[in-house]
């Protein structure tokens, strides 16, 4: 039997086995492009959960709030609503229709998960 050129010896498909084959190479950028797309991935999944491990304090009757439910003090300047009243064990889906029968409510803010109960909270002008 001969031998080729270069003194290599030839696998079963004329290929020389110490040579890489095409399915061989430098997956390093591939690994790093799915970590990265796993790391974005539990990022968002953990934003839009609702409960982002956020200790913010729950809001009581009376209590005013920005635009963005943070809570502030009624003579703020950044006072946008004041809490009518809060509604426990009420799911997220059904947040604005609990508060809808309550009079004066102009809008409604729904904290759920973390320390406390899922709560709608039925807000009105300041």
């Amino acid at each position: 039997m001969s031998t080729p050129q270069g003194g290599g010896e030839q696998g079963p498909y004329g290929q020389d086995p110490r040579e890489p084959g095409p399915q061989a190479g430098n997956r390093t950028p591939l690994v790093a492009l799915g970590v990265v797309v796993i790391a974005v991935c539990v990022v968002v999944l953990f934003a839009l959960s609702g409960d982002n491990g956020s200790t913010s304090p729950r809001l009581s009757a009376d209590d005013c709030t920005t635009a963005e439910a943070e809570p502030v003090s009624c003579d703020a300047a950044e006072a946008e609503y004041r809490v009518i009243e809060a509604r426990e064990d009420v799911p997220e889906t059904a947040a604005q229709a609990a508060c809808a029968e309550v009079p004066g409510v102009v809008a409604s803010y729904w904290q759920g998960g973390g320390d406390g109960p899922d709560t709608a909270y039925c807000l009105g002008p300041v």
